[in-house]
């Protein structure tokens, strides 16, 4: 288990927070669920988080912002990008601010969860090229 290590999950679909939560929980992950608005950033700074995965949508730019801001505050904090499958020109903007993982859209619960378990055993190193997952 992996009671210790928290997961923030910004995602504005309910649906979509419970079903990654439960994802975590199988895995043995604490997490907690909030929309992509200031939500995010109150939470990140009133609770110690491991990593954040974060849903990004097409066409919306405050995803984009939202990283940014999250890589500003808290730079050594391993985010994960839930890309939509589409190709766009948003990808290589995060590229550049060297998110640790982006997992292209769709993909496999327990992909996931593999994911998590690299970042959790240093598989992937802080400030490393990002790494692009398609399945």
């Amino acid at each position: 288990m992996n009671d210790d290590f928290s997961i923030l999950i910004i995602e504005d679909h309910q649906p979509l927070q419970q079903t990654f939560a439960q994802i975590f929980k199988r895995g043995g992950y604490n997490s907690v669920s909030c929309n992509q608005d200031l939500t995010a950033l109150a939470i990140l700074s009133q609770f110690p988080f491991d990593l954040v995965v974060l849903d990004l949508h097409p066409g919306s730019d405050h995803d984009l912002s939202l990283f940014f801001k999250i890589k500003k505050n808290y730079p050594l904090l391993p985010i994960i990008l839930l890309s939509p499958n589409s190709e766009n020109e948003i990808i290589p903007c995060f590229e550049d601010e060297k998110a640790w993982m982006i997992i292209r859209k769709p993909f496999e619960p327990g992909f996931l969860l593999k994911s998590i378990q690299a970042i959790i055993g240093a598989s992937i190193k802080r400030n490393a090229q990002p790494l692009i997952v398609a399945c």
